[in-house]
């Protein structure tokens, strides 16, 4: 049976929802001002320090036999808050991180709106700011924020039909390609989104001709800077390499960079450029797919799963029952694995909840799977299919959470009746 519910009360409820939402984020980041960082945050702002100390954008000549090149676009960005307040703890990202996380929810609640209806996208919003994840998020110095804030405003621009928004989501999509190349995935979405509007050829120059030209800049800059033309991180075959291999696994495993016996080991690498080092590993990466392409296969499907698996990549540790070193000291094996599956579980039970509704909507509203709609299920398969093809973490689903988060909201509204404003 439908439920009742006015079009004020829900836009109040929303807008409740949202203040007190960036009320606790303020709250938590003035807690964990100064957290430790893990060591990808580390490496950003060491490499931000290094090349503002000579002078130089990131990558720099420092760089050039590293074992690969962080995602420059983060390195940069921080590079330019080193400038612009002098902070060398980079706490001050992280007020940057709510104001982007605020923009991030914005560009939810118009594409909702536009593709799905108001009562959607007040949804989206408060299924949005429920997920623990996104309320930790800005304590963290990670590219994940404004990586999809830049991606997902350059989404809410492409559809305009003015050029000018048009061409600067364009540069917005370059520029998140700088912290994460499978922005492509955004960028198809755009693409696709014009063929079903059946728009002419001047909107699909506007979107990809800046695109490729900011890229081209950026890749002959840093050409100059380190002789090699490069336009993001250089991950991708120390990433590829990791899944597969004999000793491969569905998460990240750094040993066998250091095992004489596995293919991922190069004598005297550190004689090596971060260009010839990511060209071996994709070499014997794609060498041994084509000989162990079952394996491969089987552990793409498993990636799947660890991919989506939970949702508390962000949330830091409160007690003793969260330190997992804790657990690993109980006697007996059983017990670690229950106490640690049983603790994931209620932290993540808004996840659950969340993926449970999504696949239910899915389930009722199968055939507008192929309507307008369907793009953020698009968007979601390309981001998962992309994200797979490497070795995964949980916090790699992050950019496309959003997609799950639109449509069960959409089948939340489907089951409510809103009253309309009299």
């Amino acid at each position: 049976m439908n439920k009742s519910i006015s079009s004020e009360t829900l836009r109040k409820f929303t807008m409740w929802t949202l203040a007190l939402w960036v009320l606790l984020q303020m709250l938590l980041v003035f807690i964990y001002w100064n957290n430790e960082q893990g060591p990808d945050q580390q490496g950003y702002m060491r490499h931000a320090l290094q090349c503002f100390g000579i002078g130089s954008t990131y990558p720099s000549v420092l760089n050039l036999y590293d074992q690969y090149l962080q995602s420059p676009g983060m390195v940069n960005y921080l590079m330019l808050q080193h400038i612009m307040f002098g902070t060398t703890s980079f706490s001050i990202d992280k007020v940057f991180n709510i104001l982007m996380n605020i923009g991030i929810v914005i560009n939810i609640y118009y594409l909702a709106r536009r593709y799905f209806g108001q009562t959607t996208a007040n949804l989206s919003v408060i299924i949005y700011c429920l997920l623990p994840t996104n309320l930790f998020a800005p304590i963290w110095l990670l590219s994940e924020l404004p990586y999809l804030f830049l991606a997902l405003t350059g989404l809410s621009l492409s559809l305009s039909r003015r050029g000018w928004m048009i061409l600067t989501a364009s540069v917005l999509y370059a520029l998140a390609h700088t912290f994460r190349p499978l922005v492509l995935a955004f960028l198809v979405v755009s693409i696709v989104a014009y063929f079903i509007e059946k728009r002419s050829l001047r909107y699909y120059l506007l979107v990809v001709i800046p695109y490729l030209l900011v890229l081209y800049g950026i890749g002959m800059h840093n050409k100059a800077n380190t002789g090699y033309f490069v336009t993001s991180s250089t991950t991708g075959g120390y990433n590829l390499i990791m899944t597969a291999n004999d000793r491969a696994l569905a998460r990240p495993e750094f040993s066998i960079f250091d095992d004489p016996t596995n293919i991922a080991y190069v004598p005297n690498r550190q004689s090596f450029t971060f260009a010839e080092k990511d060209s071996i590993y994709k070499a014997r990466a794609v060498k041994w797919i084509g000989e162990h392409p079952l394996q491969y296969i089987a552990l793409y499907v498993e990636k799947i799963g660890r991919l989506w698996s939970g949702d508390v990549w962000s949330m830091p540790k409160f007690s003793q029952w969260d330190d997992y070193d804790y657990i690993r000291t109980l006697p007996n094996p059983g017990n670690r694995i229950l106490i640690r599956r049983l603790i994931q579980a209620v932290e993540g039970l808004p996840y659950y909840v969340l993926v449970l509704v999504f696949f239910i909507t899915l389930y009722k509203h199968w055939r507008e799977t192929v309507t307008p709609k369907g793009i953020f299920l698009l968007l979601l398969l390309l981001g998962t299919a992309g994200t797979c093809l490497f070795t995964v973490e949980v916090r790699f689903h992050y950019p496309y959470l959003f997609c799950l988060v639109v449509w069960a909201a959409y089948g939340i509204a489907n089951s409510i009746h809103i009253i309309p404003k009299s």
